[in-house]
């Protein structure tokens, strides 16, 4: 299960069109080029629609202008081609809903409405030709967070979750937990970097498709960069010295140095994210954005004596659990 936003595009007359902005991450794992066809499914929402993607450098993959259903006898009060504004619109979403998308096989997406957005205002139906897209970025005040019913504040609750984190794992999963923790971790901290094979281990736990770009680095780089990482005592310049490898972002990085600062480095995960009660960032490499919620996750943590990976547990299942209801 994947998130989404409908953002604003402002356009030159005045008015504004509306997107789907996808997480980068289900392009990346699903290997979405630009102008892929996809086939979008509402609940609740009769008919199926057929569009393609936008994937331009430094944005969010996103829906362009125009979406046809996939075929003329299915209902639909639309009829033939309308723009994605339109079918927003009529299906009753507007600016800055959060949405959640799962992919079904051949790029088809079932979408559901996630939460509510910040603005009733409609959007014009235009087809001007578009701009450049932007994104509206976040603050971060309690006003903009979510509904969440995580049981913050209750121990026995967040430990009975953490526990329950390994009946919604793989084995595979379950293993290499366990590799990374009692085998990779000491040898690392002996050693004081991380070789080849151990940093791949880990990025793979986290992050698996990235891995040809990760080969790019050679083994002097990723000894070099590791050991400054694990010597670091900031956490930010820690993570900075692996995010400067190749294949390596910042979710990938708080996932390595999660497991050498179990006191102050949570893992950034969009389900960690959504159980805080967060909206999903416009710019997963924010640092800013990351340091509030680990510095957050701490504090929770702190408040009832639990470990952070007993936390981050806690807080992913939350997550996975609501996607099973």
């Amino acid at each position: 299960m994947y998130s989404a936003r409908i953002g604003p595009e402002k356009l030159k007359s005045g008015g504004k069109k509306l997107h789907i902005y996808f997480c980068q991450e289900i392009a990346i794992d699903h290997g979405w080029k630009h102008k892929e066809e996809l086939i979008l499914e509402f609940e609740g929402w009769p008919g199926k629609w057929k569009g393609t993607v936008g994937i331009k450098k430094n944005n969010k993959p996103y829906m362009h202008c125009n979406v046809r259903p996939v075929s003329d006898l299915e209902p639909s009060s639309l009829g033939g081609k309308t723009s994605v504004t339109s079918l927003l619109c009529d299906i009753g979403l507007s600016e800055n809903e959060y949405l959640r998308v799962n992919v079904l096989d051949n790029n088809n997406l079932q979408i559901r409405k996630f939460s509510e957005g910040g603005s009733s205002e409609v959007a014009e139906k235009s087809v001007l030709s578009p701009v450049v897209p932007g994104f509206v970025s976040h603050e971060f005040s309690k006003e903009n967070y979510l509904h969440t019913n995580f049981p913050f504040g209750d121990k026995k609750e967040i430990l009975r979750l953490a526990k329950t984190y390994w009946q919604y794992i793989s084995g595979k999963n379950r293993e290499a937990e366990k590799e990374i923790e009692f085998k990779i971790v000491p040898n690392c901290q002996d050693r004081g970097y991380l070789t080849d094979e151990d940093f791949e281990f880990i990025c793979s736990w986290k992050s698996p498709r990235p891995k040809m770009h990760r080969q790019r680095n050679t083994s002097s780089e990723i000894a070099r960069k590791t050991h400054a990482a694990l010597s670091e005592v900031s956490r930010s310049k820690s993570l900075d010295f692996l995010v400067e490898l190749k294949g390596v972002r910042l979710r990938t990085a708080t996932a390595v140095m999660h497991w050498f600062r179990q006191h102050d480095t949570p893992i950034l995960d969009y389900r960690v994210i959504f159980s805080l009660g967060r909206p999903e960032p416009s710019n997963y490499e924010d640092m800013l954005f990351y340091d509030q919620i680990a510095d957050e996750i701490i504090g929770e943590a702190k408040k009832v004596d639990v470990s952070l990976r007993e936390m981050d547990r806690a807080l992913w299942v939350w997550d996975k659990i609501k996607d099973k209801k």
